[in-house]
């Protein structure tokens, strides 16, 4: 399964493309961070980022190195707003 539309994303150039790209990539990071087997507050974001970068690459974009970041980062925002969740329930 691949977690991004197929276009390419001129995430140097285009706000819309960068927009787009966080909202499919905090989708995504939701997504496995609820089907992680292991408590949430086991999970390294940074890693499982990571693990999903290596399994299914990356979408086409101008700057590969921003699509990383951007994609690592919203797996870090969504696990700290995740745990954030449990801690308060």
């Amino acid at each position: 399964m691949v977690w991004y539309s197929k276009s390419m994303y001129k995430l140097s150039s285009s706000l819309a493309d960068r927009i787009r790209f966080d909202e499919e990539a905090f989708a995504y990071a939701r997504e496995c961070i609820r089907a992680a087997e292991i408590p949430i507050q086991d999970i390294d974001p940074v890693a499982l980022a990571r693990h999903v970068i290596e399994l299914e690459g990356l979408p086409d974009s101008d700057d590969q190195e921003e699509a990383e970041t951007r994609f690592i980062d919203a797996f870090c925002t969504v696990h700290a707003e995740m745990l954030r969740d449990a801690c308060q329930a």
